[in-house]
């Protein structure tokens, strides 16, 4: 079954990624969705990623699962196990330890990539996973606020980021 509490829940188009409350360092991966079912969880797809500390938020981008940790942002690859546990994931790679999402709250894909409210403003993890702090520039004056939402509006080739006091940041992507 589930894990009782969780601390944040992601997921791409195969199956679900939660990191409890009281385990954070735990990585905990569904089964394969099965259409018509909820995603199920097994004691045998439990990932410890301690090195990086605690998962603070993930994100999908293609195939490849990025775990923004405490001290820094990881990647891993693959398609799993199947329902029959064969099958499995690339070990993790280490991308930064400059940066990292500081909640799932500041987190949002994009046809760019990943933004992400970090340890040091709004950052880019571009498609060829690298960070591009610049397109957090015309924004720093915004750091120091809580991201309390952040949404893709794919109509508008646009983010968009609610911050704390009511403050919304839109983000065009159209001229990147």
């Amino acid at each position: 079954g589930p894990p009782s509490a969780l601390r944040l829940i992601f997921s791409r188009r195969d199956r679900a990624f939660a990191v409890s409350m009281e385990s954070p360092t735990q990585l905990l991966v569904s089964k394969p969705f099965v259409e018509g079912r909820g995603p199920e969880f097994s004691p045998d797809l439990v990932y410890v990623y301690s090195e990086g500390g605690a998962i603070n938020a993930g994100a999908v981008q293609d195939d490849t699962v990025i775990l923004f940790q405490e001290r820094g942002i990881y990647a891993f690859a693959g398609e799993g196990p199947n329902a029959l546990g064969q099958g499995s994931f690339t070990p993790a790679r280490k991308l930064s330890s400059d940066t990292t999402a500081i909640s799932q709250n500041g987190v949002v894909s994009c046809r760019l990539g990943t933004i992400f409210k970090g340890l040091k403003g709004f950052a880019l993890l571009a498609r060829d996973l690298s960070i591009d702090l610049t397109i957090g520039y015309p924004v720093a004056s915004f750091n120091d606020r809580e991201v309390k939402a952040a949404l893709l509006l794919e109509k508008r080739d646009a983010v968009r980021f609610v911050l704390s006091g009511g403050i919304v940041l839109d983000l065009d992507l159209t001229h990147r």
